[in-house]
């Protein structure tokens, strides 16, 4: 897997399709919420042990007040410079003055803070994918793919799928698979399970995104836009990201080579953005 030396600094831009109407973008915005307390309330309710979360220094009144009365404990683990976007590592240059993120884990038994604690300092992904009830097999694959430079294993994932079809050595096709594995939208703020999958017709990750699912009011509509085809575009860190209704821009892999990535058969309007 040949990269370049090129880093983007986090960020996320998207531009909608001519015909989204704002009742469209509204139920996204909601979805968007939805999504990231689904990540909490599967801890909450016990789904998960852990979960981990960003507490901001300009809100942590209101952001420790949800966690109380979530009834979960949160535990610091270190401060980072606040991004907008997929980032793989943490960013320590915080001007003085500039708001900023606490990063820790959250979860209802101090027991489970503490061995997460020990087991981040320690690197143990795979104990840390266990208390974030992420399924072995994607902790593992993870482990796999960040040794090999893949950080965000989108493509890794691909090649990873049962009846991936591929068009030379930079594109795949994948017909089939499952919608709670679609994490190609994770970059704009909804999905269906919190962590990275091993392939996109994982069993256990579709298994968790039902239960992740079952905290999303909107679910039927965040599962049709998990089901409809999109399209992922990456090269030298960026990734466009295409759905029926939108073209994202997001920070991603820094692969030499420009890979693509389709999920799906195109319909007429994801076809007319793509060309």
């Amino acid at each position: 897997m040949e990269t370049v030396e090129i880093e983007l600094f986090p960020f996320t831009r998207t531009l909608w399709d001519v015909n989204a109407d704002q009742a469209l973008k509204n139920m996204w915005g909601d979805l968007q919420r939805e999504s990231w307390m689904a990540e909490l309330r599967t801890v909450a309710e016990g789904v998960r042990k852990c979960a981990t979360t960003h507490i901001g220094s300009d809100r942590v009144k209101e952001d420790m007040e949800l966690l109380d009365d979530l009834g979960l404990r949160f535990m610091p683990l270190r401060k980072a410079k606040r991004v907008s976007g997929f980032a793989h590592r943490f960013y320590d240059d915080v001007a003085p003055g500039e708001a900023y993120d606490v990063y820790g884990a959250v979860a209802r038994d101090r027991a489970d803070l503490l061995a997460f604690r020990r087991a981040s300092e320690a690197g143990d992904h795979i104990t840390m994918g266990k208390l974030l009830g992420y399924p072995e097999c994607c902790s593992r694959f993870f482990v796999g793919r960040w040794a090999a430079g893949e950080f965000d294993p989108i493509w890794g994932a691909a090649l990873n799928t049962p009846g991936t079809k591929l068009d030379g050595e930079f594109k795949a096709e994948i017909g089939d698979f499952h919608p709670e594995c679609n994490i190609l939208l994770r970059y704009f703020g909804v999905r269906a399970v919190p962590h990275l999958v091993c392939s996109y017709t994982c069993e256990r990750s579709a298994e968790l995104g039902r239960a992740f699912l079952g905290f999303v009011d909107g679910r039927a509509e965040l599962l049709k836009f998990l089901s409809e085809p999109v399209e992922w575009d990456c090269w030298r860190g960026a990734a466009i990201v295409t759905t029926p209704h939108f073209r994202g821009i997001t920070n991603s892999m820094n692969f030499a080579d420009r890979r693509v990535l389709r999920l799906g058969t195109p319909g007429d309007s994801t076809a007319r953005l793509i060309r």
